[in-house]
């Protein structure tokens, strides 16, 4: 993180485990009938994490099909499936609540602003006119 950030409470997209939905693609998977697929995915260290998910499908206006996720949780139509521990399942970034870095991003005007906002709160004033 650098100087310009602000710590996040938020668990980032960037740190999770992630399924794209892109994987489906060489599939031969029915547009009218999608069903589900078996996922499995490699954490390393021998820790592996298997479970079923839900394919749905949208037309494209040039003809085709796109292949999406439906997340376990709240069935949206998701492109990617996240998770940020082994011991969590996978689900949309709105279901882990996730962020991501770029959102930590602070300007340094807006940095600056809020360092003499608090200082005025601690009693700080700055002083008037010009400066030298």
């Amino acid at each position: 993180m650098s100087a310009l950030e602000r710590p996040s409470r938020r668990t980032l997209v960037e740190s999770c485990a992630v399924v794209s939905a892109r994987s489906l693609v060489g599939l031969q998977i029915p547009s009218w009938n999608p069903g589900e697929v078996d996922v499995t995915h490699d954490w390393g260290g021998g820790v592996t994490t298997s479970f079923r998910v839900s394919v749905v499908t949208s037309n494209q206006p040039c003809g085709g099909v796109r292949r999406w996720w439906a997340c376990p949780r709240c069935s949206r139509r998701v492109g990617r499936l996240y998770s940020p521990s082994p011991d969590q399942d996978f689900a949309c970034r709105r279901c882990h609540r996730l962020g991501y870095q770029s959102e930590l991003y602070v300007p340094p005007a807006a940095r600056a602003y809020l360092r003499l906002l608090r200082r005025m709160q601690r009693g700080f004033t700055p002083p008037e006119g010009p400066r030298p």
